[in-house]
């Protein structure tokens, strides 16, 4: 990219979105350092593995692939108000159709542990997170600007958890620079509006140039559990 844009400062810092000291340090060093923030991705994301839970007691793949999130967006959200047409693009998946929260047992803790469960629960979770983000933001006006996208089936190593996704990859996944063009559309296309949800537009939605696929009202999007409002208040 250097050599390409020779003139971009390209400034590289850690940051484990499996822990929340470091997303706060992280969020503390850009809050002091700049004064703008246009484009915030949360891509980060780990896919079917075992049973483990994050350093802050979270499961894994929920703290990772949502709280995680959930805490950078909030803590960087002092330069995102303050940066015209900013925009924030969340980072799902076509498995939030495998997602059912029990929000009395997010870290599974009460039963049988099921990795590909678990990993639809967070991507259900990061869609929620979505449009509630939205339609609180729209209050105080059009930015930042949320939008969500997912990458369909794209050959990366999210799938080395699994040895059957990682052996139909040749057959049904697309170029890692396919899978990345819903969510530079959803970042970067004008005429995104707020809640629009991108991803590929042929082969079930796993393949091909990225459209608006659906809306997270869409008839596959479950609806919020009735208690969903009062557990984030709390």
């Amino acid at each position: 990219m250097q050599k390409e844009f020779k003139h971009a400062n390209i400034d590289v810092r850690k940051l484990d979105l499996s822990n929340l000291s470091s997303i706060r340090a992280f969020a503390n060093v850009m809050v002091e350092n700049y004064n703008r923030l246009d484009k915030l991705i949360n891509n980060a994301g780990i896919m079917f593995g075992p049973y483990s839970k994050k350093v802050d007691g979270f499961e894994n793949q929920f703290g990772t692939n949502h709280l995680g999130h959930f805490a950078l967006t909030g803590l960087l959200m002092p330069l995102l108000k303050k940066t015209e047409a900013s925009r924030v693009v969340v980072l799902s998946s076509l498995a939030h159709t495998m997602g059912n929260l029990d929000l009395e047992d997010l870290n599974w803790e009460g039963r049988k542990y099921d990795n590909q469960k678990a990993y639809g629960d967070s991507k259900l979770a990061c869609l929620y997170f979505t449009y509630e983000l939205a339609r609180r933001l729209n209050k105080e006006g059009d930015h930042p600007r949320i939008t969500a996208a997912h990458p369909g089936w794209a050959a990366t190593d999210l799938q080395r958890n699994s040895t059957l996704m990682s052996g139909m990859n040749k057959f049904f996944a697309q170029r890692v620079e396919m899978g990345v063009l819903p969510t530079l559309r959803a970042a970067f296309d004008e005429n995104a509006k707020a809640v629009e949800f991108y991803g590929p537009s042929k082969l079930m939605n796993m393949r091909g140039y990225p459209l608006r696929t659906h809306r997270t009202n869409y008839p596959m999007m479950k609806p919020l559990p009735e208690n969903y409002g009062n557990v984030q208040r709390k």
